[in-house]
């Protein structure tokens, strides 16, 4: 059940312009090539609710879920992905560290130690809190934010225009603040 009132989720497979968008979206922090890679030998499907949650799921587990899918109702299946919006795909914390590997340079910011502690406590960042960041970028951008050994952190907005900033959008730290 999907809020406890009786609604179930509708899983489905993504249109041809939800898979753009869901790719797309991929796009914005790691290569096209990545994005193929990830998503090689993968079945997407989108559980349809007050929200439009987006999972991939290998083989296996589509074809175990088509067995169970008439018996059972489940709230989730295979690995989130994130959530499909209106304007694009927003990544969720379960795939951060998939991108954080394959990260590219200039969607990846670095931060310092007091950075780091910044960040995951749900703080902006500001200049004096980075170690390196994309130079040559738009007036605002979706970054993700990594520590000097290379963790992801979370996902951030990058301002360049007047005085650096990074607006913390999603970070690890949510687990504990409020992900009980």
């Amino acid at each position: 059940m999907q809020n406890g009132k009786g609604r179930r989720l509708i899983f489905s497979p993504p249109s041809a312009e939800e898979e753009q968008r869901i790719r797309i979206g991929l796009a914005e922090y790691i290569s096209e090539q990545s994005v193929k890679q990830l998503l090689a030998n993968q079945h997407i499907i989108i559980a349809r609710g007050r929200r439009q949650e987006v999972y991939i799921l290998t083989s296996e587990l589509q074809r175990l879920y088509k067995q169970i899918q008439s018996l059972r109702h489940p709230y989730f299946v295979g690995r989130f992905v994130g959530e499909l919006t209106k304007t694009g795909l927003k990544p969720s914390l379960h795939i951060l560290h998939t991108l954080g590997d394959a990260v590219r340079e200039t969607a990846r910011v670095i931060t310092t130690l007091k950075g780091e502690q910044r960040f995951l406590y749900g703080q902006a960042l500001e200049k004096q809190h980075l170690k390196d960041w994309p130079a040559n970028s738009e007036q605002e951008k979706k970054v993700l934010v990594v520590n000097e050994q290379g963790d992801a952190l979370g996902y951030g907005s990058l301002t360049l225009t007047g005085r650096i900033s990074i607006k913390n959008q999603q970070d690890l730290g949510w687990y504990l603040r409020r992900g009980h």
